[in-house]
């Protein structure tokens, strides 16, 4: 019994999804047409008002293949304000609701407590299985399944803080001092000089280079050894400015005697 009003209140929750006034047809009918609707007429009785009989006709319909007309019909109602509007679900009573929030009809849908039903684990138990209810909830427990595609890497983080500065590390003068070495910093220095290399083998004599002759023809000239020569010397510089008077030589000595002259002629 109970079943069947639980089913009775689904099948009137389906049909309130749909308020009664929106159920327009595109095109206004006569009322005598309304037992024409097919497969389902809300106003069953054409009473021009949606009731309880109503209701249980479209129980009728239950569970039964649909297939709409080509349109939807409604009946020419003067007074559209009596339709249904929404079902209202008070502990265990189920009211047919008007536009105004009057009553419109109500049904009790409670009834006695049934039994209660066994637990997961006592169908586990029918089902065949056998052991406590620990095993139960392991056997709840699927194998692991695949690992998934790797996701996408995330965006770089930001830049941590700077960190400290680090203690001074020993010089190179003082590694070497640690070494167990003692001395200056220019003994440290002069540590760091080793001893000279031998010296390498004697390398391959290079090829003969051009003469000074050759590289002369090499540049277009032409002519033997002694023309390239003569083109070593160039021409006669211009004459240099005259040099300061030298100073006056010393007296020369006294000549001879010259020898006599001749007599001259007489006057």
């Amino acid at each position: 019994m109970r079943q069947n009003l639980l089913a009775f209140a689904i099948a009137l929750a389906v049909h309130a999804l749909v308020p009664w006034n929106a159920i327009v047809a595109q095109e206004e009918v006569e009322y005598n047409l309304c037992d024409s609707l097919h497969p389902y007429n809300p106003d069953s009785d054409c009473n021009g008002y949606i009731n309880f009989n109503d209701l249980t006709a479209f129980l009728a319909n239950w569970n039964t293949n649909f297939q709409p007309d080509t349109a939807l019909l409604a009946l020419q109602d003067p007074d559209p304000t009596n339709e249904l509007q929404w079902l209202l679900l008070e502990d265990d009573t189920l009211r047919l609701m008007m536009p105004d929030s009057t009553v419109f009809s109500s049904i009790y849908i409670g009834g006695a407590d049934g039994a209660n039903g066994l637990s997961a684990y006592e169908l586990w138990l029918d089902a065949g299985n056998a052991g406590s209810l620990e095993d139960f909830l392991m056997s709840l427990v699927g194998a692991d399944g695949q690992d998934g595609a790797p996701g996408q890497d995330g965006a770089p983080g930001q830049d941590g803080a700077p960190g400290q500065d680090g203690a001074d590390g020993a010089s190179a003068y003082e590694t070497w001092i640690g070494a167990g070495n003692s001395g200056t910093e220019a003994d440290f220095l002069a540590s760091l000089i080793g001893a000279d290399g031998a010296d390498g083998p004697q390398g391959a004599d290079g090829a003969d280079g051009l003469s000074a002759f050759q590289i002369w023809m090499a540049q277009g000239n032409t002519g033997n050894e002694a023309d390239f020569l003569a083109s070593l010397i160039g021409a006669d510089g211009a004459d240099g400015a005259p040099g300061p008077q030298g100073e006056t030589g010393p007296q020369g000595e006294t000549g001879p005697q010259g020898e006599t002259g001749p007599q001259g002629e007489t006057g």
